[in-house]
């Protein structure tokens, strides 16, 4: 079977937000970030909720600089406050169309984050989210794209979009 490109679907993207934390999976988080960003040919934007320091800068670039895709565009932001509210607002301001956060994946099969920020952020922004659960530094090819299929007005779009990221990701199998 063919890779699929995002030259034969339809773009439903055009800016990704990367919320971040100086966790121990931040570099596969934005690796994986970056990936994302060049097959849906979109913009990225990488957000810290937290105070920018040399220390923290230089983390990042070095990071960045280590990205397979070098004429991406990323811009690097950072805003104090509530994590919770300055990402919301951001995805508003900036336009979003696709909020990317990393996320623990539970024993449970079926409860696939950990957070009260992720599990908030899931709820209130005005995009869609895509949670990483199982970055890699290394691209490995997406088996399963998981999508909420609970009675929303939004849900039919968000089936729609599971549909496209599967497609493009070369995923076989989707659960709702």
């Amino acid at each position: 079977m063919a890779q699929p490109t995002n030259q034969n679907l339809i773009k439903l993207y055009s800016s990704i937000l990367f919320g971040f934390a100086f966790s121990p999976s931040l570099k596969v988080n934005i690796l994986e970030s970056t990936r994302i960003a060049h097959l849906l040919n979109c913009k990225l934007i990488l957000l810290h909720v937290g105070k920018n320091t040399p220390e923290k800068l230089s983390e990042i670039n070095t990071i960045v600089s280590q990205t397979e895709h070098s004429s991406l565009p990323i811009d690097i932001l950072w805003k104090e406050g509530n994590p919770e509210s300055v990402i919301t607002e951001a995805c508003l301001d900036l336009n979003i169309d696709l909020l990317i956060l990393g996320a623990l994946q539970h024993e449970n099969r079926f409860q696939f984050y950990v957070g009260s920020i992720a599990r908030k952020l899931t709820r209130k922004v005005n995009c869609s989210v895509l949670l990483l659960i199982k970055p890699a530094e290394k691209r490995v090819p997406c088996k399963h794209v998981v999508v909420n299929g609970l009675d929303a007005p939004d849900t039919p779009m968000a089936i729609e979009h599971a549909f496209y990221f599967s497609n493009l990701l070369g995923a076989q199998q989707i659960t709702i």
